[in-house]
């Protein structure tokens, strides 16, 4: 399978899958090692205030980050989260929509990718 049909693929897996319907997001772009999701921000994301809940930060960065990987995989490969962490610097709110997660893969060795 050459890489661009790979990359079709994970982009289908993930935006037809009923989590991502469910959720609101999808996979944009997908390239060596790169991966871009949206998520469209909408009432049930929020928390009391009115701004993005603090769990789908690290959602869609562990969606992304993990579809970054699989871009340097094969089809018929695996992948599982490790670690993740994610600081806030400021709270997105509906107006704000779509929130974009950008991963990048910066190194790969063995089983583990960074």
């Amino acid at each position: 399978m050459k890489k661009s049909e790979w990359y079709r693929v994970l982009v289908e897996r993930v935006n037809t899958s009923p989590l991502s319907r469910f959720v609101g997001q999808r996979l944009v772009k997908v390239s060596r090692g790169r991966a871009e999701l949206a998520l469209e921000i909408k009432n049930h994301h929020l928390q009391g205030r009115g701004q993005l809940h603090g769990g789908w930060y690290g959602f869609i960065s562990d969606t992304a980050g993990f579809f970054a990987v699989m871009s340097l995989c094969n089809p018929e490969d695996g992948a599982t989260t490790v670690e993740y962490k994610v600081n806030l610097m400021e709270a997105a709110t509906p107006k704000d929509s779509p929130l974009i997660a950008k991963a990048r893969v910066i190194k790969r060795k063995g089983a583990i990718a960074v």
